[in-house]
Order: structure tokens, then sequence, then C-alpha cells
């Protein structure tokens, strides 16, 4: 029997350039971005990347302006002096077809909201008054965006068509309503407040009735986000005595602690396909990294990427 030898050094090339278009593959496979507000040009502004950590890049660039001083008061501690850099642009939400992006800013004094296309350019001001609006919510159909704002003297839930009209007032309590959430069918709206003493996780009808409260412990439960297929809400609680990431079925019931560790874990988002949840942690370095895990809690893993308020396309 003959045998036939070949030298494989004359296919390294291609076998090289085979690997490389594999992996290459295999990092962004379903085009999914997470949008994300970071401060690493010196002041805060939107970023965009793969979901794999990769491809980072930025869509707004607010000239800077004087940094100056302010208090902060919450209900936990005394008042701190704060020196936050008042150019931000933060606190990103995509459009339901994933074409643009409304987002919170100061450029024009104080903080209103805004809406770009995906790439950055065509930036458009939806909300012009002296009071805060910010953490934009995109309905499901994309015709509507939920926003809280201070124009009534607290921060109550807003609602306005996307192009900034028909605005409503959805919530009027003296507390703090905020970081609302569409349910994915659109027929409801999460949201987080302190209206019972402590941050609490709260859900309405999205024309403002039928408010029913989902948690009620003596801890802080905020942020809360809802799966793709609208069965469970994912949220940031303190209740075992520091941050960690929660999940409850979306009547409030089978709450289960999805982190566990001593260190900061906030802000949930969900991956389109309701398999993993995005979040962000100071567990192995300050600033803030971004985690993902499984939506199970497991399989834990950092994409190397530091900033605040994620969300998935």
């Amino acid at each position: 029997m003959g045998y036939i030898i070949v030298d494989m050094r004359r296919f390294l090339p291609i076998l090289a350039a085979a690997v490389v278009l594999v992996f290459a593959g295999c990092s962004n496979e379903n085009g999914e971005l997470i949008a994300f507000t970071s401060d690493r040009d010196g002041d805060y502004e939107i970023f965009v990347m793969d979901a794999d950590g990769t491809n980072v890049q930025q869509l707004t660039d607010d000239p800077d302006r004087p940094i100056e001083p302010f208090t902060v008061t919450t209900q936990l501690t005394k008042p701190v002096p704060q020196k936050f850099n008042h150019d931000y642009d933060g606190n990103p939400a995509w459009s339901p077809d994933g074409n643009r992006i409304a987002f919170q800013s100061d450029r024009d004094g104080d903080h209103e909201i805004f809406v770009m296309d995906d790439d950055g350019t065509h930036v458009q001001q939806l909300t012009d008054s002296d009071n805060r609006n910010g953490n934009p919510a995109w309905s499901p159909d994309g015709n509507r965006i939920a926003f809280q704002s201070s124009r009534d003297g607290d921060h109550d839930i807003f609602v306005m068509d996307d192009d900034g009209t028909h605005l409503q007032q959805l919530t009027d309590s003296d507390h703090y309503d905020g970081n609302s959430a569409w349910s994915p069918d659109g027929n409801r709206i999460a949201f987080q407040s302190d209206r019972d003493g402590v941050w609490e996780i709260f859900v309405m009808d999205a024309d403002g009735t039928n408010l029913q409260q989902l948690t009620d412990n003596d801890d802080w439960d905020q942020f809360p986000a809802w799966s793709p297929d609208g069965t469970r809400i994912a949220f940031q609680s303190d209740r075992d005595g520091d941050a960690e990431i929660f999940v409850m079925d979306a009547d409030g019931t089978n709450v289960q602690q999805l982190t566990d560790n001593d260190s900061y874990d906030e802000n949930p988002a969900w991956s389109p396909d309701g398999n993993r949840i995005v979040f962000v942690s100071d567990r192995e370095q300050k600033p803030k990294e971004f985690f993902v895990m499984d939506a199970d809690g497991t399989n834990v893993v950092t994409i190397n990427q530091r900033g605040l308020s994620p969300v998935w396309r």
C-alpha cells in the first residue's frame, strides 16, 4: 500500500484565515448591540458595542462645560457634596425597530429627552422645560415614549408621542416615580417608587390606571426590566445587604436571587431572546464593568467594558 505525504505548511495561511473567519462570525453572530453610558472621554456620553464587548463606538460628543458642585441627599445618608460634569448624555433606550435611540441630556442647560438615529446622527430634542426629564422608555409599538419628569414639583411618570407631542401625566404622587419599563405587549408599565417609604417596584396600566405594588420589603427594589416574553421582571435589590440582581414573575410572585456577592450589581437588561441578562457590577474593579449571565444567574462572564445603564438590541 502506498502513502501520499502532504506538506501541510503550504496550507497554514489558508487554515489561519479560516480560523479568523470562524471566530469573527461567533463574536456577534446575531448582530446584537448594547447601548450604554460612559464617561471614558471625560464626560458622560452614549456608546454602542457588540454584545461581546467589541467594536465600541461613541454616538454622542457633547462639549464640556465647567464642573459645578451640588449636593445629593438620600434617604439613607446625610447630604453629600458632589462634583460632576454637567455635560451628560445618558440612559439610552432603543426604539423597538432598533433604528433610533432615545436618551437624556442636559446639553440645553437642564435635563431633556432627545432622540437620534442609531449611528448618532439626526439628533432631535423632544422635551423642553425648566425641570429634569430623564430615563426614556419606548412603547413596544414605537409610537410613544415614557419618561420621568419633575415638572410638577416631584418626579412622576409621563408619556408622549415619539415626536414629543401629546404629553400625558400617568402618575401623580408626592414621591419619586421613575425608571419606567413597558411590558412587551404595551399594556402595562413597571416603575420604581418610594411612595411607601423605600424604593419598591410598581406596575400600572399604560394609561396610568390600575396601580399595583409588586414588591414590599424594608429594602430598596429598583430598575425593573421586563423579559421579552412578558412573564418576568428583573430588578435590582439590596434586600440581602448589598445590591444584587433578582427576578420575579410579572405579578410579583416567585422572587429569585440571581447574583450573590459582596459587591454592587445593578441595572439589569434582558437580551432580545430572553436567555441572558447584562448588568453592571464593581465585583472585579472600579469603575464598574458590564457582566452577562444566563437568565437563571449561571455562566456569569465579564465583557471587559466599563459604563452604566446598558440596554440590549
